[in-house]
């Protein structure tokens, strides 16, 4: 078996803890799903960007 070395250890990370984040799809209707994903990503703790 051959260690896994170099970008794919980092991996995880980027999935889990990105820098920054893109939502699509967003809507200014409170009734709409993507009102309220892009409301929780806006007031996320993570400290990254979001762009939509």
């Amino acid at each position: 078996m051959v260690p896994v070395t170099g970008p794919a250890e980092a991996a995880p990370d980027t999935l889990f803890a990105p820098a920054s984040v893109a939502v699509v799809g967003a809507s200014a209707q409170p009734g709409k799903w993507g009102y309220w994903r892009a409301k929780g990503a806006l007031a996320g703790r993570g400290g990254g960007r979001c762009t939509w």
